[in-house]
């Protein structure tokens, strides 16, 4: 249930109060056009939904001493893919900055 709560926080924000949290938490360190931010968004509410789902699956269909191990180790190694998928993404959407001229020190 808290991996769909997670995800339908994002959806509620997004659909009803025309918020997007990822912009809101990183709009500061990341420039990325509204349309990749609202892509972004969708892609954390369906990764929360689906491994919602996934642990279900798990806890539903193998003993507790598995769903337990899933949970510890499955789960993080499946975010740690999913944060750096999500780095990949990111990085052919980043807006470069300008670095401003360089002045040459006299001494």
């Amino acid at each position: 249930m808290l991996y769909w709560v997670g995800g339908l926080v994002f959806w509620i924000s997004q659909t009803f109060f025309h918020k997007n949290l990822l912009q809101a938490m990183m709009g500061k360190q990341i420039e990325l056009p509204d349309p990749i931010w609202q892509r972004l968004n969708f892609i954390w509410v369906a990764f929360f939904v689906l491994l919602g789902l996934l642990n279900i699956y798990v806890a539903y269909s193998y003993p507790t001493s598995v769903w337990v191990d899933f949970k510890v180790f499955g789960v993080t190694g499946i975010m740690f893919l999913f944060i750096v998928a999500q780095g990949v993404y990111l990085m052919r959407h980043v807006q470069p900055t300008e670095e401003p001229a360089s002045t040459k020190d006299t001494p």
